[in-house]
């Protein structure tokens, strides 16, 4: 919503320093890299403090993305042409960004003895890294997918439907499991036991009733409220064609 209300400015931004799209991409790339990393480091920046060590979701913390998604929409064609000409190069410095990321992770786990909640925030350099990345690789996996036919159309389809409902019904049941969590006691097992249980066990069930929940929002009249989709309506079937003309 916050993009919406100021979508005309970043439009008007955009046509203003049309000249300057690559001073404009730089700035946005840095300004996320170097925002993170005094989210990171909670920086103590005056005035600009409070914001720095609690940057919320307000559209001035996301700034990069949002402008570097407004020049990529921009030069679309050319950014789709350079993508499909290099999709292997795409595809290796996102798994670069990854590796990298989770060299970080370690490093700060085990290295900086931070705790794993700390050295997982959002807002860090790595993190802003590996989400241009993986965004790339999105369009790059896209175009290929549509130069093979769009096989598995219909699945690919229905996971897309139910993809931005996920990501909006998936927060409240975390937010639940953690409320479970902190009733049941401070007592927490070790690493070696956690890691397991959460990727095998407590993800899938997350992104599985996340679904659910979804399919069945979908249905009802709250779905675009609740999923980001048009309600679902039952088919009705085609009336059978009678044949004008009398019978035999």
């Amino acid at each position: 919503m916050q993009i919406y209300l100021v979508w005309p400015a970043v439009r008007a931004l955009i046509a203003v320093t049309r000249r300057y799209h690559w001073a404009l991409l730089a700035f946005a790339v840095a300004f996320q890299l170097v925002f993170s990393l005094a989210v990171q480091q909670q920086w103590n920046l005056g005035g600009l403090s409070g914001w720095v060590h609690a940057p919320e979701a307000w559209l001035p913390s996301y700034l990069g993305y949002v402008l570097v998604g407004a020049l990529a929409g921009t030069h679309r064609e050319r950014l789709v042409a350079w993508t499909r000409a290099h999709v292997r190069a795409v595809l290796g410095g996102c798994a670069a960004a990854l590796a990298l990321g989770v060299a970080v992770y370690r490093g700060q786990v085990y290295l900086a003895g931070q705790p794993p909640l700390v050295a997982g925030i959002v807002f860090q350099p790595v993190v802003a890294v590996e989400s241009f990345a993986v965004a790339w690789t999105f369009l790059a996996l896209g175009l290929v997918w549509t130069e093979r036919g769009t096989p598995w159309r219909g699945l690919v389809r229905a996971a897309s439907d139910a993809s931005f409902g996920v990501y909006l019904i998936h927060p409240l049941l975390l937010q639940g499991l953690l409320l479970a969590v902190a009733a049941a006691g401070p007592a927490q097992p070790p690493d070696a036991v956690l890691l397991p249980v959460l990727v095998l066990a407590v993800v899938p069930l997350v992104y599985s009733v996340s679904g659910l929940v979804t399919a069945l929002a979908r249905r009802t009249p709250a779905s675009l409220a609740l999923t980001g989709r048009a309600r679902v309506r039952a088919r009705v079937p085609a009336p059978a064609l009678v044949p004008t003309g009398g019978t035999r």
